[in-house]
């Protein structure tokens, strides 16, 4: 882009892999994780780290939207799929899609 006729460097955000999703771990810890950390580590992650339950609450929605769309709608009464990692490949239509592989 161009400000000011100088050139600036286009600025890029992975939302998947970049950290952005403050987690409080179980030990205490806290760290940013990206959709994809965070979904993966979820079974590690006591609470999201955030001091506004807006945001908290914004983070859970976006995380559980996320989540139907690897998934899908589970079942009732199904609780082996909510154990069940993720799919390998749950991401790889939105990479291919949007071009933005690793």
């Amino acid at each position: 882009t161009v400000l000011r006729g100088r050139l600036r460097p286009m600025l890029r955000f992975n939302v998947l892999d970049d950290p952005w999703i403050p987690a409080l771990f179980a030990s205490g810890e806290t760290r940013h994780l990206g959709v994809r950390e965070t979904l993966d580590r979820a079974h590690e992650i006591r609470a999201l780290a955030s001091p506004s339950p807006l945001d908290r609450m914004a983070i859970l929605r976006f995380l559980l939207a996320v989540l139907y769309w690897c998934r899908g709608n589970p079942q009732l009464g199904n609780n082996e799929d909510f154990n069940a990692p993720l799919p390998s490949d749950c991401f790889a239509r939105l990479e291919a899609e949007r071009g933005l592989g690793k």
